[in-house]
């Protein structure tokens, strides 16, 4: 359970390392002051954001303004040992082990914060869950089907029948799963968020106007601003009344 926290945590983490990916074969001159810089800024929020993040940093004794710099800085760090050794493993383990680094726990400390503090509003969240696993179970079931069918020797006209009905079963049960994450996706950001998403789908492969990047950045500044309202919100909401 923690560990599956700590991945949710980190997401921010694993998307900036999909970006990294793509610039493997041990090349790190890639790796700018500004790319840095930009990482720190668009993680750190999401990082601070990301479900049980607030209360493990409480359970760590950090506010707010030292879980930002505690996590700055282990990004940062990160990113030095790869300037170094140009090691995207290491990269990728370093990020995978940001939260703990940054909090300074142990992973017993996080078990034990864990079991203890994490207390999540979740019934909503848990509603729209059962169904994505509920529809998971159906779709693992007619997968499971369609493999039995593709055994050795030819289909009779009987499996290819089954088979057909089985398809179609799985692609509705595939786009009803993608359409409630979607929904549960969409959801949960905020206006800006949702704003900047649907410009970038507007724009998609093609090159933007000069306009459209103005209101990129206007976008993204103002998201990050959110994210940093919000996350300092979470905090002040855990905190000890004084």
């Amino acid at each position: 359970m923690i560990q599956r926290l700590i991945a949710t945590a980190l997401v921010s983490a694993v998307v900036a390392f999909v970006c990294t990916s793509s610039h493997a074969n041990q090349d790190n001159s890639w790796v700018t002051q500004e790319y840095i810089d930009n990482s720190v800024a668009s993680m750190i929020p999401h990082t601070l954001n990301s479900p049980g993040f607030a209360q493990l940093a409480a359970c760590a004794g950090l506010s707010h303004e030292d879980a930002i710099g505690a996590l700055e800085k282990t990004i940062r760090s990160c990113y030095g040992a790869y300037m170094k050794d140009a090691d995207d493993n290491r990269l990728e383990q370093c990020f995978d082990n940001m939260a703990q680094t940054a909090l300074g726990l142990s992973e017993q400390q996080l078990s034990a914060c864990y079991g203890d503090e994490l207390a999540f509003d979740s019934s909503d969240e848990d509603d729209v869950q059962a169904q994505l696993d509920t529809i998971q179970t159906e779709l693992d079931a007619v997968r499971e089907k369609i493999d039995d069918l593709y055994r050795p020797g030819e289909l009779t006209e009987q499996d290819e029948q089954r088979l057909d009905k089985l398809l179609d079963q799985e692609a509705v049960l595939t786009q009803k799963l993608a359409s409630i994450a979607q929904i549960q996706y969409w959801e949960q950001m905020g206006p800006s968020e949702r704003k900047l998403m649907a410009l970038q789908e507007e724009i998609g492969d093609k090159q933007p106007t000069a306009a459209q990047m103005a209101e990129l950045k206007r976008l993204s500044e103002q998201v990050r601003k959110e994210q940093m309202a919000e996350s300092r919100d979470m905090f002040e909401a855990i905190s000890p009344r004084q």
